[in-house]
């Protein structure tokens, strides 16, 4: 390329730029078409950029201007050759300059090929033209920006180049963003799916038995958690109740929840008590091997005709029990540790009395450690005081209190924590 025409055009090319230009093209890339075949031969954090031109007078002075300015270049004469090198590169590629007369397939019909392509619409592309109604074209088509011919000063290409990857890179990271968000709110979906459909809801449960009035009820926080509530009939006489809170968040965690509560009823629909029940399942949770994960659980198992309880606390919170005539207070005891977080636990086991008139509170974390917008726990002093609202209320209404006063307390500040609650109002036999 003689040098009066580099000067006729008022290029600045840097002296090494120079050096590339006028080196014979075989020197410098070797066959053009064959260049960077293998990724190895690609510098560790430079852009890759495609030059797609069939004058080698223009790949040789665009070739110079990007290498000079850090980046790989990679080249094709047609549009055929181009679309080949994007596929084999798509994952690379930072954009694309792409000339439109070209013989074989002409650079518009390359152009729409690509935004018609999966793999390769995303692609940036800046068209090479002196045609300015081509330019229009273009642009239509999905070109990011054009640059005319004759080429304008080295400074002037560099620039549209930086500016247009950088779009890119940042549509990129807006894309990405983006479809995490999609993935982890497909995934949350998915856990509340898990955890509403293996918890009963239907109520009243169990409407024709006069001995108890049981009800329960979870509200999903924003971040689904693993919170559970069970109670089942074991025989005519004894009826099983459970709550339980799984440590984590999404998936996992409702998986979890779901092994969890499975566990549990197989253990004392197979017979044994709930001190028993924790055990085995507690080795059961760590069969699975290493697992950062935990469930808190108050079980119990009810006589219906005697009113005598048997419960164990696997490191749950500490229930709450209202006497016939009086009102709701916290019970408190020693807790066993939560399962699946020792292998070896001696969980401990106790016995309570519920009379006819009596009724039982029980709940997860979320309920005292709902939080307002001053960072303020809900705390069990004022749960008790939703309680006592209505003492004799019934166990649905009882909820509804809970819920309310925890509702009034929080405003519209952020939950990440579910509520559950279960309330069982003895009658006897």
């Amino acid at each position: 390329m003689p040098k009066a025409h580099l000067k006729n055009r008022k290029t600045k090319l840097t002296k090494r730029a120079l050096q590339h230009l006028y080196m014979p093209a075989t020197n410098r890339y070797g066959d053009d078409m064959q260049i960077n075949q293998d990724n190895s031969q690609f510098r560790d954090g430079a852009r890759l950029i495609l030059v797609v031109d069939d004058e080698k007078v223009n790949r040789e002075i665009l070739g110079a201007i990007l290498t000079d300015a850090g980046y790989d270049v990679i080249f094709a004469i047609n549009g055929q050759e181009a679309l080949r090198q994007c596929r084999l590169y798509h994952s690379r590629l930072s954009l694309v300059l792409l000339d439109l007369m070209m013989p074989v397939l002409p650079g518009q019909e390359t152009l729409r090929q690509m935004k018609n392509d999966p793999e390769l619409k995303s692609i940036p592309v800046i068209v090479l033209t002196s045609y300015q109604d081509a330019e229009v074209e273009s642009l239509t088509l999905g070109a990011e920006d054009f640059i005319p011919k004759p080429y304008p000063q080295p400074g002037v290409i560099l620039a549209r180049v930086l500016r247009t990857i950088e779009l890119f890179e940042d549509r990129e990271i807006i894309r990405r963003v983006t479809a995490e968000k999609e993935r982890i709110s497909t995934e949350l979906k998915l856990a509340k799916q898990i955890q509403e459909g293996v918890l009963p809801g239907i109520f009243p449960a169990f409407p024709e038995r006069r001995e108890f009035e049981l009800y329960a009820s979870m509200d999903p926080a924003k971040e689904v958690g693993g919170d559970f509530y069970d109670f089942f009939l074991i025989d005519d006489d004894h009826l099983c109740l459970v709550i339980a809170d799984v440590s984590g968040k999404g998936v996992p965690a409702a998986l979890f929840m779901m092994i969890s509560k499975i566990l549990l009823k197989t253990r004392i629909q197979s017979g044994d008590t709930p001190r028993q029940a924790l055990i085995n399942v507690n080795k059961q949770l760590q069969e699975g091997g290493e697992t950062d994960m935990f469930v808190t659980v108050w079980l119990s198992v009810l006589d219906l005709k005697t009113g005598k309880a048997i419960v164990s606390n696997a490191g749950h919170e500490h229930p709450v029990i209202r006497r016939a005539g009086s009102k709701y207070r916290l019970i408190k005891y020693k807790h066993s540790p939560a399962l699946g977080m020792m292998e070896e636990t001696a969980f401990e086991e106790h016995e309570f009395q519920m009379n006819p008139g009596d009724a039982l509170f029980v709940y997860t974390d979320g309920v005292p450690e709902a939080t307002n917008h001053d960072n303020e726990l809900f705390g069990t002093d004022r749960m008790l005081e939703a309680l006592n609202k209505e003492p004799e209320a019934g166990a649905k209404q009882v909820l509804t209190n809970v819920r309310d006063g925890v509702n009034s307390f929080v405003g519209d500040a952020e939950q990440f924590d579910d509520l559950t609650m279960l309330c069982l109002e003895y009658k006897g036999a």
